[in-house]
């Protein structure tokens, strides 16, 4: 919370001089805090003095960030507000400080300053308490809305520090060190050699008041320097690179406890393909297996070896050779269908359905005795890699075996059965046609390369 502080209520108790070059900007403010600068230091019970500026335009519009343009009649001056450093209500008077505007006279409101002109504030007196403090103030800006008239606006000027020293001793190994001190002065004392700040000795073991040295490490770089020692006992200890006494380290933006020096980049998620053990600082280049995968890229649950994932397995006809052979497949279901299968076309005039060449389940239209030849057409082995056996009894006709392209690769007559070597014959699909008296039946048949 902030606190208004004191106003001069005359401009005639304002000494300072509203004459800063400000350059040809229309607006300006000295010292600026958006620009880092601030109000000069001070030092307790010393008399201090500072002068802020500020130029005005006529409009708001020359206001850098300003979210109006609009004619400014004047500015009035409000408060001034400070805090201490644990954010605690300060007084400005309770610092021994007044703020004096200065508007030269020109507005019966010695806190108003007009729009186009330049003016002053003085901050002055003897401060009687040290530290830091925070300041913003706050004035109201009277501006000309069209149609409205005067309008009142917020205008701060806040970001400031006032910094009030103490001098003293701030050395905490003199004899006149100073807690409230806060800026040293050069007064510190110290005791003689081998005697405390009260003149006795540091070391007497056997009482006879003669001082004895005090051994211990002397090296002021060390992290266990004696002070006190008059002779060097050789057990100085210093710090590891990088890390301070404490075993802190010196550097360490990331507050994992590793020195900036020693962080080592790479895959820190004890998930990914490469984690690397050694690294401490994580550089987003972690790898993960793909879904049911090692990071080897073997599946992590894979029943039947067949290196597709038991998650991944598609059931249907593997069979390249069978009408509903499905390319998509991973896993056979038993429901391939080849020519000469058995089927059902739906049609109860027709026996014997199979599936014929075009892979369509068709029936045939035969008497009894007829059908009965027909069904018993056998055409084995399908796969055949070395032989193909054709069974028909009691049946003569004509057999010719031609391949997809409708080639004949074979041709014969036979009676009741045949024998057909299909060792030369490339891998592949054909079809074995009989034509007899018993009409023609066409059967599909594999060939495969023999083992």
């Amino acid at each position: 919370m902030l606190l208004v502080a004191g106003l001069a209520p005359q401009a005639s108790l304002a000494q300072c001089s509203a004459d800063f070059d400000f350059g040809t900007t229309a607006f300006g403010v000295s010292p600026n805090a958006t620009l880092g600068e601030t109000f000069a230091d001070g030092v307790i019970n010393m008399p201090y003095e500072d002068v802020m500026h500020v130029l005005l335009p006529t409009n708001t519009g020359d206001v850098p960030d300003a979210p109006v343009a609009l004619p400014l009649d004047s500015v009035v001056l409000d408060s001034l507000y400070v805090t201490g450093s644990m954010g605690e209500v300060i007084l400005l008077a309770d610092l021994g400080l007044t703020f004096e505007p200065n508007n030269n006279g020109e507005l019966p409101n010695p806190n108003a300053f007009a729009g186009g002109g330049q003016y002053c504030a003085l901050l002055s007196g003897t401060p009687d308490t040290a530290g830091v403090f925070q300041g913003a103030i706050y004035t109201t800006a009277w501006v000309t809305v069209p149609f409205l008239g005067p309008n009142p606006i917020p205008f701060p000027f806040d970001g400031y520090t006032l910094t009030i020293h103490a001098p003293g001793c701030t050395d905490e190994l003199a004899c006149n060190y100073d807690a409230a001190a806060t800026q040293d002065d050069g007064s510190c004392t110290f005791p003689e050699p081998l005697y405390d700040c009260d003149g006795e000795c540091l070391y007497d073991p056997d009482g006879d008041g003669v001082c004895n040295d005090v051994e211990g490490c002397m090296d002021e770089t060390a992290c266990n320097y004696d002070p006190y020692a008059t002779v060097d006992n050789g057990m100085c200890t210093y710090v590891d690179a990088y890390y301070d006494c404490d075993g802190n380290c010196v550097n360490d933006a990331d507050g994992d406890g590793v020195c900036d020096e020693l962080e080592m980049a790479g895959c820190t998620d004890m998930d990914a393909c490469n984690y690397d053990a050694s690294a401490t600082d994580d550089d987003g280049s972690c790898e993960y297996a793909a879904e049911f995968y090692d990071c080897m890229g073997d599946c992590l649950n894979d029943a039947d070896g067949d290196g597709v994932c038991d998650e991944l397995e598609v059931a249907g006809c593997t069979s390249p050779y069978a009408c509903n052979y499905d390319e998509l497949a991973t896993d056979d279901d038993g429901t391939c269908l080849v020519v000469g299968d058995s089927c059902d076309d739906g049609d109860d005039t027709t026996e014997n359905d199979t599936i014929d060449e075009n892979c369509d389940c068709v029936g045939e239209t035969v008497d009894g005795v007829v059908a009965v030849n027909a069904a018993a057409v056998r055409v084995f082995p399908s796969p055949a890699s070395t032989a193909l056996n054709v069974r028909l009894q009691g049946a003569v006709g004509e057999l010719r075996v031609a391949n997809l392209a409708g080639q004949t690769v074979h041709a014969a007559r036979f009676a009741h059965q045949a024998t057909l070597d299909v060792t030369a014959c490339p891998e592949g699909i054909y079809f074995v046609h009989l034509e007899g008296d018993f009409g023609v039946v066409t059967r599909r048949v594999v060939v495969v390369a023999a083992d």
